[in-house]
């Protein structure tokens, strides 16, 4: 029986401390599962980050791409521009060439203007044709000053144009290298977003692995404590069973005693010899008397 007692308080300091281990593993479980969610969380906010990233640099890279072309565009059209001023400057080189400032041109035509009208007709008639001629001249090289003028305002346009191009150039090579910048930034703060990803992933993972672990080990602790719930149950109604039969056995010996002490307290009382009061107690107690 002592035997059998040891064992029960042996399997329920067992169990005792199978379900103590069990508390503290459940309590260390829910601390690495809130752990490894926090960083799978992380994980994923540096991720979604990351691509945030990666949108802004591609968004960078396509209007550079865009700024590239319009520079290429820009370069051309002053390329156009400055082949023309350098065409009109040379008609204008030539043009140039002979002809008389339009100042000296426009005094020689009043001058003849004059003479027509101040020459006396006899004399004019002599010289008509002569001035008519010259004026006629004068007149011809006016128009090349016309020209000369034309060609002029066209240049000057033209280079106008072409600084107000080599201004729209700048501002475009300046915005563009802003956008580098811009693409450069986000490009290492993606990388850097990818890199943190993955090591909280890389964390998470290890955590996990030691969750799993220590689930196995509540796993197999929930068994065994299964198991020591059923060896106790079993050797507790065994026990029961045996305390029940050693005290109906108790029970029998001690009315088997009490009717042999009957037996000899009715012969005591029968052959006239004094009783005890225990006696005299057990023969009212009697039923049979």
């Amino acid at each position: 029986m002592l035997n059998q007692d040891e064992k029960l308080a042996e399997l329920e300091a067992k169990f005792e401390d199978i379900k103590s281990r069990l508390e503290e593993l459940e309590s260390g479980l829910e601390k690495l599962k809130n752990e490894r969610d926090e960083l799978n969380k992380s994980a994923r906010d540096e991720k979604f980050k990351a691509l945030k990233y990666r949108e802004n640099r591609d968004r960078a890279n396509s209007q550079i791409a865009e700024f590239r072309e319009k520079s290429k565009t820009i370069r051309s059209m002053i390329e156009e521009k400055e082949l023309e001023i350098k065409r009109l400057e040379e008609e204008l080189k030539e043009k140039r060439i002979g002809v008389p400032s339009r100042k000296r041109l426009t005094g020689d035509l009043k001058r003849i203007e004059w003479e027509f009208m101040t020459t006396p007709t006899s004399e004019m008639l002599q010289r008509e044709k002569e001035l008519i001629e010259k004026a006629k001249m004068i007149r011809e090289k006016l128009s090349f000053h016309d020209e000369i003028e034309e060609h002029e305002n066209r240049r000057m346009i033209l280079l106008a144009e072409v600084k107000a191009l080599r201004l729209e150039l700048k501002k475009n090579m300046d915005e563009r290298e802003g956008l580098h910048k811009t693409s450069a930034q986000n490009h290492e703060r993606m990388v850097e977003s990818f890199k943190e990803a993955l090591e909280l992933s890389r964390k998470a993972d290890e955590i996990h692995k030691i969750f799993k672990e220590r689930l196995e080990v509540k796993n197999s602790l929930l068994k065994e404590a299964k198991l020591l719930r059923e060896q106790i149950r079993d050797l507790k109604t065994l026990l029961k069973e045996r305390r029940k039969k050693v005290r109906e056995a108790q029970e029998a010996a001690n009315a088997e005693k009490k009717r042999q002490i009957l037996e000899e307290t009715k012969k005591k009382l029968e052959a006239g010899k004094k009783l005890s009061f225990e006696e005299m107690k057990l023969i009212f107690e009697d039923k049979d008397i």
